[in-house]
Parts: C-alpha cells; sequence; structure tokens
C-alpha cells in the first residue's frame, strides 16, 4: 500500500517535471576573458555586440555579470540610435532574467523588443521575439499563447535560409500541442522537426527531438515506443559528446522506469544522471533529480538514503532559487513526516505553488492534504480555508473536464449520426441535381421560344398585345430559372457555365447570324415591323453580352485559378487592411491543391466564420490554422474576442455555428467548438479528402 502510496506521488511530481522546457539555438561560448579585455577599445557598435554576446554566455552560466552586460548594451544601442541593435539588447536581457527566473521582467523586455521590431516592421526580428515570448509561455504553464506564438515564428522563418530555427521552432510547438493535449498536431510538428533535423546531422538536437517524441508516446500511453526514443536519444547524445543533454535523457528513462513500476532501471537511470551532473558540476534540473532519487529509496525501505537526498535537494533548491524544486521537496518530505512537521512543509509548498501561479492541480492537491493535516491535529478553523481552496479548485478541474466530456460526447453523437445525414444529403444533392437539370431546360426552351415568338413578331404585326403579354412571361420565367442557378450548388456552376458559352452561346451566335441575313429585306417590311425588328435584335445582341458575362463570371476568381489557401489569404489582406481584424492565415502541407467543390465549400465556410468574428466576437485577432497530413485536412479558427457560454447555443442560430456544423458534417467531417466568456473561441475541424 506504502508503494502504490508513493507511486501516485512521483506521478505528480512528474506534472512538473515532464512539462519540458523549450529548446533553444545554440551559441558557443568561448574567450569570454578576452572579449572583456578589448571592449573598451571597440567601437560603440562592436561593443553593443560583445556585451550582448556576453549577456548571453555569462546567464547560461548563472553569472551576476550578465544582467550588466545586458544593460550596457541597452545603454549604448540607445546612446548611437540603432534600433537594430536595440531591439537584440532587449532581447537578450529577456533572456537573461528568463534564465533567472524573473518571468515578468522577461516579459517586459520581450515586449519593449517586440515593440521596436513592429517600428522597425523586420519580418524576423517578429520572429526572433515570438520564439522568446513562446518559451516564456510554454515555461510558465500557459500552452495556448505559447502555441500562438511558436506558429507566428514559424511562419516568419525561411526554411531555405533557416532550417534548424525553423526544426527547433517546430519541437517546441510540439510540446505546445502535447500541453494541450492536441497529439495529431504535435506529432506533425515533432516528426516535421525530426526529418529537418535528421538532413543536418545534428547529434544533439537529433537526440532532442527524439526525446520530445518519447514524452508524446508517453503521453498517448505507449511506453514501449516511448523507452525506444528515450533510448536513441540517448545515442545521439553521446555520439555529439552533449554530455549535459545526456544526464537529463537518463533523467528521462529514469521516469519512464518509475511509471513502469521497474524501480531497479529507474535507480539505476537517475543514479547515471546524478553522477555525471556532478562530474560537469551543473545545478540544471538537480533538485528534481534528487527528489526522484529520495522518492525511489522510499519505495525501496531505504529511509536514510531518502532523508539524505531530500536534504540534499533542499540546500539545492535554496541555493540555486528553484522555488518550484523547492515547493517539490517540501511536497514529498511532508509525506512521510509527523503531523505537526507536515502542516509546515505543506504551508510552505502551498505558499510557493500560490506565488507562482502554478497550475490548479497542485495548489488543489497540497491545500486538500494540509487540510487534512491540521483537522488531525483538530486545528479546524486553520484547516476550513484550505478546504474551501481545494473545493474550489476541484469544482474548477471537473467543470473542465466536464467540457471535455461535453464536447467528446457531441463529436461521438456527431460521428453516430454521420451515416443518417449522409444518406440525406446525398438525397438532397439529386434532387437539387434535378432542378438544375429542369431549370436549363426551362432556359433553353424559354430561349428558343422567344426566337420564335420574335420570329412571328416581324410577320404577324397584328398580333402586338399579345407579344408583350409574352415578353414579359418570358422576364419572369429568365429571373426564375436564374434564381434556381443563383441558390444551387456552387459545384454545378462551372458546367452551366460552359454550356452556356459552348451551346447556348453558339446558338445565339447563329441566330444573329440568321437576323443579319434578313436584315438585307427589311426595305420590304412595314414601318412598324421594322421598328419591332430592330428591338428584337438589340435584344438579342444583349443576351449574347450577358451569357458571356454570365459564364466568365461563374468560373472565375482567385479561388478557381489560385486554390483554397490563396482565396483565404486574400480575404485575410483585406480584412486586416481595413483595420477592424487582424487575420493570418497559416498553411501546413497544402503543397498540391484539393477538389474544386471542397476549395469552394471550405472557403465559404471560413468566409462564414471570419463574418462571425467581425459581427460578435470583439476580437483584435483571428488565426486560421490548415494542416494537411495523408488524406485528412485540420482547419482551426481561433481569435482573441470575448468568447461565449457553449450552452447558450443549444436551441439558437444566432451565429450560424449550427448551420456551418452541418455543413461540415455533409463532407463527412468532425466540427468543434471550445469558447468560455473572455476566453476568444477556438474552432475546430477534421475533414478527410
Amino acid at each position: 500500500m506504502k508503494s502504490l502510496s508513493l507511486f501516485f506521488i512521483k506521478l505528480f511530481s512528474l506534472v512538473v517535471l515532464t512539462q519540458s522546457s523549450p529548446v533553444f539555438a545554440q551559441v558557443e561560448c568561448t574567450r569570454i576573458d578576452s572579449l572583456k579585455a578589448i571592449l573598451p577599445s571597440q567601437t560603440s557598435e562592436a561593443k553593443v555586440k560583445t556585451h550582448n554576446w556576453l549577456a548571453w554566455c555569462l546567464s547560461k552560466q548563472g553569472a551576476d555579470s550578465a544582467l550588466f552586460h545586458a544593460e550596457e548594451a541597452i545603454r549604448i544601442s540607445s546612446q548611437i540610435g540603432d534600433e537594430d541593435l536595440l531591439f537584440t539588447s532587449y532581447l537578450r536581457k529577456g533572456v537573461v532574467f528568463y534564465r533567472r527566473g524573473d518571468y515578468d521582467n522577461a516579459n517586459h523586455n520581450y515586449l519593449q523588443a517586440k515593440e521596436i521590431a513592429n517600428r522597425i516592421n523586420d519580418t524576423r526580428a517578429k520572429g526572433r521575439v515570438a520564439t522568446n515570448l513562446g518559451s516564456l509561455a510554454l515555461e510558465r504553464g500557459d500552452y495556448l499563447n505559447a502555441k500562438r506564438s511558436y506558429l507566428l515564428a514559424f511562419q516568419s522563418l525561411v526554411e531555405k535560409d533557416q532550417i534548424r530555427n525553423r526544426a527547433i521552432t517546430a519541437m517546441n510547438l510540439s510540446m505546445a500541442y502535447r500541453n494541450l493535449r492536441v497529439l495529431d498536431s504535435a506529432f506533425h510538428f515533432a516528426n516535421y522537426s525530426l526529418k529537418k533535423l535528421d538532413s543536418l546531422q545534428l547529434n544533439e538536437d537529433q537526440g532532442k527531438i527524439r526525446e520530445e517524441l518519447g514524452r508524446l508516446w508517453v503521453r498517448r500511453g505507449d511506453l514501449s515506443k516511448a523507452k525506444d526514443f528515450f533510448l536513441n536519444a540517448i545515442h545521439y547524445y553521446q555520439q555529439g559528446n552533449a554530455n549535459l543533454s545526456l544526464a537529463n535523457g537518463y533523467m528521462e528513462l529514469g521516469n519512464l522506469y518509475y511509471r513502469m513500476k521497474n524501480w531497479d532501471s529507474a535507480l539505476h537511470y537517475d543514479l547515471l544522471a546524478l553522477n555525471l551532473k556532478q562530474v560537469l558540476n551543473t545545478t540544471s534540473n538537480i533538485v528534481e533529480l534528487t527528489n526522484n532519487l529520495a522518492l525511489l529509496y522510499e519505495v525501496k525501505l531505504k529511509p536514510d538514503s531518502a532523508r539524505h537526498f531530500y536534504n540534499l535537494g533542499e540546500q539545492l533548491a535554496k541555493a540555486n532559487s528553484d522555488s518550484l524544486g523547492l515547493a517539490l521537496i517540501y511536497f514529498n518530505k511532508a509525506v512521510k513526516a509527523s503531523d505537526e512537521e507536515a502542516v509546515v512543509l505543506y504551508q510552505n509548498a502551498f505558499s510557493i505553488y500560490e506565488r507562482l501561479g502554478s497550475e490548479s492541480f497542485l495548489l488543489q492537491k497540497t491545500a486538500n492534504l494540509l487540510g487534512n493535516k491540521l483537522r488531525k491535529l483538530n486545528q479546524y478553523e486553520k484547516a476550513f480555508p484550505y478546504d474551501e481552496e481545494a473545493r474550489r479548485l476541484e469544482d474548477q478541474a471537473q467543470k473542465s473536464e466536464f467540457r471535455l466530456i461535453e464536447l467528446e460526447k457531441d463529436n461521438e453523437i456527431q460521428r453516430t449520426e454521420n451515416q443518417l445525414q449522409k444518406a440525406q444529403l446525398n438525397q438532397l444533392r439529386l434532387e437539387q441535381k434535378n432542378t438544375y437539370t429542369t431549370a436549363i431546360s426551362a432556359f433553353i426552351v424559354v430561349v428558343l421560344s422567344g426566337l420564335w415568338l420574335l420570329r412571328y413578331r416581324v410577320n404577324q404585326v397584328q398580333l402586338a398585345a399579345r407579344d408583350e403579354r409574352i415578353e414579359a412571361l418570358l422576364q419572369k420565367q429568365e429571373l426564375s430559372a436564374l434564381s434556381a442557378m443563383v441558390e444551387g450548388q456552387e459545384s454545378e456552376r462551372k458546367r452551366i457555365a460552359q454550356d452556356l458559352h459552348d451551346r447556348l452561346g453558339s446558338m445565339l451566335a447563329m441566330v444573329k447570324l440568321h437576323f443579319t441575313t434578313v436584315n438585307k429585306s427589311l426595305a420590304e417590311l412595314q414601318d412598324q415591323a421594322r421598328e419591332r425588328y430592330e428591338e428584337a435584335n438589340a435584344l438579342l445582341d444583349q443576351a449574347c453580352d450577358e451569357v458571356r458575362k454570365v459564364a466568365h463570371d461563374m468560373v472565375s476568381g482567385v479561388l478557381v485559378d489560385f486554390g483554397l489557401v490563396a482565396a483565404l489569404k486574400k480575404m485575410a489582406e483585406s480584412i486586416t487592411k481595413s483595420g477592424e481584424l487582424r487575420v493570418d492565415v497559416m498553411a501546413y502541407g497544402m503543397t498540391e491543391r484539393i477538389d474544386r467543390p471542397f476549395e469552394i465549400t471550405l472557403y465559404r465556410i471560413v468566409q462564414e466564420l471570419t463574418g462571425n468574428v467581425l459581427k460578435h466576437a470583439k476580437a483584435n485577432e483571428l488565426t486560421v490554422q490548415l494542416i494537411k497530413k495523408d488524406n485528412n485536412l485540420n482547419i482551426t479558427v481561433e481569435d482573441d474576442g470575448t468568447g461565449f457560454e457553449l450552452s447558450s447555443l443549444r436551441g439558437k442560430e444566432g451565429m450560424g455555428l449550427r448551420n456551418l456544423e452541418e455543413r461540415v458534417k455533409s463532407l463527412n467531417g468532425d466540427f468543434s467548438i471550445d469558447s468560455s466568456p473572455g476566453n476568444g473561441t477556438h474552432i475546430n475541424m477534421n475533414i478527410p479528402l
């Protein structure tokens, strides 16, 4: 029973340990002392670059002087008025604070850099700052904003010039999607990164992407595949002499074996990691590692060894200002402590989690255990606030879980109804097709009848009154036929246009030729007949022009000529220029065009969703993302607007979302909505091609 309890404690610990820090492109840090020596003799521009380089490298070593060099770079670049250098300097200062764990100051400096990038309108600079903001959001557990920032960075990086940076950004995107539990997108970007990094043959990077794929397979529940990727990552780290990454790879294997309850293998790899970190004289992830070892020794019933590693971890956490690691040590030490000691330890852990804004699960679990201990000591008044907080956090978690269950239930209902709806839609299409055929036939009959009537008018002047009634009927029938065509599916438009141009157009041209022949005999006609003939001839010319226009309008435009992505980007550009809303369109894997009927239908769906955002959402930004993989197309439409309660959609057609859902179902696709007040709206569509 004790072993089982410790197993769940370890899994709780892994919530913190497996979030995965973002990966940065590496910079070689050598000749620090020699560069410091030549600083006084350098020009102002060279000084800024050297200060920034020193700030980067010294921050990796945890040196306090890193901040001094970052501030000097900002001061000098401001003096000489070089905005490019000033941008890099603010970015570098943000990195210094980021590595110190001071995320508020890091964010402040990143935003200063972003302001400069927007001012100088430098796409590459915007991509750099988006990458850093994404890494900050990922570290804070704000995975939605991490994903948004990384997508912008990924889009701004030109693959042929920045293959490695693009691959690293794709790896970070995988981490963000993994933590958002969108595993298909996480695997998509991870596999993209794997392919690119393998082409570059950079051993450490090749190891890191395999480590990420291992974490993805853990999340998917296939621990055997996860183990293969972790072992493969270790191989690449060894090949590249990447010892720090190798030590962290040993930790990942230790965590995996703990999940598999293979305590001996877990202990073996954790000790390998500890020995290597001691050789490297590094404190990176050392607190988490000592916590793992303490838990393992508790499972193996060696309390003295467990106590040793807890105490060591506490000392290291305090020495390195590792608040999150310290809270983890306090939490796990409390499990085996006396009730009085446990209360103090849980209170310390709770205070840290609350201050850092940690995940609600961490706060709820700690508050719950703390309340239990206080009640056990008959301190009911002190226990009450923690009990209330635990209940509040638990309710919040249940609501989130219920929302996910409801969405999944809706998806299941949609899949169950697909077959019936498909049959109904096929019947509807057949009826529409018959309507189109009838409309075209009616149109041809009307035109032929009209021609016969025109000839009859030339020969029978005395029937003018009857001619007027027939002309009115003709116009009414023409309008009816055109209305039927406009309401028809757009997939029929090209065929109708071709028929109008090749068949009816040719017929009208032939009629015109006959009228020209008749023109030679006009002198013999009575004056009234001549006047009606000329009117008919003018109407015939107008009909020819209209047929050509209709045929052209039906098949022209960006959508037909260049495809879905080009049409959406054109729409996005037009809306963004209006100043009402910024629209970004991102496409991955869309190297080939899909069937035109699909393109038209999907364009109309996205167009209508965009219209909903403009009318209702009060949003500043809208992102449309298309990902094509194998025979599946994923489309997400996401805004940062006011959002709404999903329950408000029931029985309501205000924004037409139910209608759009039916249109997606007609393509055998899935349609889901995620929204809440104040958090924008995320719409996801998966459509088989």
